[in-house]
């Protein structure tokens, strides 16, 4: 195991805790949270995969691979909550605010 991953399963043990701790209505946000973490864990990896099936150098790698597949990772979580649970407005700007602000606490944490 890696250290991402590490760092993953000490932060998200807790929030799974308090997930089922919580009521219903906080629920969804330590999902989201843990969602936008997930995401963030596997753009790490996919980042990955494309530098080194492009051979991309460090700077291209930071400044044409990643920023793409970050804002499409933070998106997923998004479209599969806009398809499934087809939420009012005000819950998807909310929902979409716990996802981004998760995925960037954890890159910033690792």
């Amino acid at each position: 195991m890696t250290y991402i991953e590490n760092v993953f399963l000490c932060i998200a043990s807790p929030l799974l805790i308090a997930t089922l701790c919580m009521g219903k209505r906080q629920r969804k946000f330590f999902l989201f949270c843990l969602a936008g973490m997930g995401a963030c864990l596997l753009s790490a990896y996919i980042n990955t995969f494309f530098a080194a099936l492009y051979r991309a150098d460090t700077f291209t790698t930071t400044t044409e691979i990643a920023p793409v597949v970050e804002e499409v990772m933070k998106f997923l979580p998004l479209l599969f909550y806009l398809l499934i649970f087809e939420p009012k407005r005000e819950q998807i700007k909310n929902t979409a605010v716990v996802i981004a602000l998760s995925f960037a606490t954890f890159e910033n944490v690792c």
